[in-house]
């Protein structure tokens, strides 16, 4: 007989009871870890994504600020107005630290209070900082690297027979003025001057602007002075372009407080207006006005020139040079020069350089540019408008004295094709591809096709804008020993008498993110 089932469980052992408490146990306290972990990583992410908005407003602000150097205080205010503009306010919920680094960069710090939204449990607030470095590179400063600048044949050191020039608005372009002459030629009947009405030179900005550079405060004021100030018909300098003609030159001087990639938002601090025809500025040194308590920073003079008569058809050749003491001493910027001086105010041009060239045959170099390292491996952009009339050729001069290569072109479109043709032609690299030929000096000589009818003169290049390009070196303080000046040399069997407008710049853009 079988004995019956028996269905009742084995009671549990004390050892398993045992286990499943442990394991109760264990999980509570794995549990507060866990839940830690998974709160730092949230939070974590969370700080990375506000690091990243830091940088960014960071970054922006940097550039924003940058541009307004020397001027500290406004670099700072732009710089803190646009952190705020992308959402950090200084001395709300954000620090907002601005540092000037040198000449040209602002360091601009962005802290703020770390977010916590699960890590505030265990673990106190800290700042996340993040910052950027931005640098301005200004424009090339043009003509000269002394305290003066368009002296032509004056005893001073290094004459070139350069004298700075600006034309009245009523001249027509092909006079040689890009900037001031607000008409193309357009003689009908080769009748010259035509009437002073409309305006079709799309390249008319009304004036022109020079720089006073300031590396170390003199101490006392600058007093700036201009030769041959007033336009005049008996002057030796200035050119009588048609009868008659009169124009009132305006030197207005503007303080070093504001951004230089615009220049007409300086504050002015003194404007004189030099009368046409005053014989008492004929060949003569003219106060135009001073700059009390110089500091580090570039002041600029503005030239302009008008006629309310609408008369203005001449050109006025003038000379500019700044001075610190009682009487005007020539220094340079030049380490290699024999009146180097390191507090030397430097005289120059920003963005174009209109003169008269008034020199003697044979080959002479005229200071160009100063080109820096920081523009190492960019491309090197010179304009000459209405060129080289008198001369044969055009070279440029590398800073170690070498004659450079460089691609040339011309306008054509929409005109008559200049004789030589568009552009300085091409070879090809690769099959199919090609790049610009180079060459190492431009042919100016003699006379050529006209881009349009009635114009006055017929040189090869009168009234058009021939544009030279040269690929800067990537190693260029090494290629060039620390050098930086350029300069151009016209080359020519006779005397060369030009009036011409120059213009350069480096490609590339002049602000940028560094650190």
């Amino acid at each position: 007989m079988m004995s019956p089932i028996d269905h009742t469980m084995p009671a549990a052992s004390p050892r398993r009871e045992h286990e499943r408490g442990y394991a109760l146990t264990l999980s509570a306290l794995l549990i507060i870890p866990l839940i830690a972990m998974v709160s730092l990583a949230v939070d974590i992410g969370a700080w990375y994504v506000q690091g990243q908005e830091n940088q960014r407003a960071a970054d922006a602000a940097a550039l924003a600020g940058v541009v307004w150097l020397p001027d500290v205080a406004e670099a700072t205010r732009v710089a803190r107005l646009t952190a705020e503009r992308n959402g950090f306010q200084h001395g709300g919920n954000a620090n907002v630290d601005i540092e000037v680094l040198g000449r040209s960069q602002l360091k601009v710090k962005i802290a703020t209070e770390s977010e916590r939204y699960f890590s505030s449990m265990f673990m106190d607030a800290f700042a996340i900082t993040r910052s950027s470095v931005a640098e301005f590179v200004p424009p090339v400063a043009l003509g000269s690297p002394r305290n003066a600048l368009g002296t032509g044949n004056l005893p001073v050191t290094d004459p070139d027979g350069i004298w700075l020039a600006i034309s009245g608005r009523c001249s027509v372009a092909e006079n040689g003025d890009l900037r001031n002459a607000r008409f193309e030629g357009s003689y009908t009947g080769n009748s010259y001057p035509p009437s002073c009405s409309g305006d079709n030179n799309a390249e008319y900005t009304g004036g022109y602007f020079y720089g006073i550079t300031v590396t170390t405060p003199p101490g006392g004021p600058i007093v700036i002075e201009a030769y041959d100030a007033a336009y005049d018909t008996a002057s030796p300098i200035d050119l009588e372009l048609a009868r008659p003609s009169q124009m009132t030159t305006r030197f207005t001087i503007r303080d070093a407080d504001g951004p230089l990639f615009d220049p007409a938002a300086h504050p002015v601090l003194d404007t004189i207006d030099i009368a046409n025809g005053d014989p008492s500025r004929r060949s003569a040194w003219t106060e135009i006005g001073r700059i009390d308590d110089p500091q580090v920073g570039t002041y600029l003079i503005e030239v302009t020139a008008f006629d309310p008569s609408n008369l203005d058809f001449g050109s006025n050749s003038f000379g500019l040079r700044a001075r610190t003491g009682p009487t005007w001493n020539s220094c340079s910027t030049l380490a290699s020069a024999p009146d180097y001086s390191p507090n030397c105010v430097q005289v120059h041009a920003l963005q174009d350089l209109s003169v008269y060239a008034n020199i003697a045959g044979g080959a002479t170099d005229v200071y160009l540019a100063e080109i820096e390292p920081v523009h190492a491996g960019k491309q090197l952009e010179i304009k000459l408008f209405d060129t080289g009339e008198g001369a044969e050729g055009i070279e440029v001069i590398d800073p170690n004295g070498d004659v450079a290569d460089f691609s040339w072109v011309v306008e054509c479109a929409g005109v008559i094709a200049p004789d030589g043709g568009c552009t300085g032609g091409s070879v090809e690299v690769s099959p199919g591809q090609y790049k610009p030929k180079k060459h190492n000096k431009l042919d100016v000589s003699g006379n050529g096709a006209q881009k349009k009818a009635n114009r006055y003169s017929q040189s090869r290049y009168n009234d058009r804008l021939v544009t030279l390009t040269i690929d800067l070196p990537a190693d260029y303080a090494t290629a060039y020993n620390g050098r930086t000046w350029w300069r151009i040399r016209y080359t020519s069997g006779a005397a060369v008498t030009d009036r011409t407008t120059w213009s350069i710049r480096v490609i590339g853009d002049p602000v940028r993110l560094v650190g």
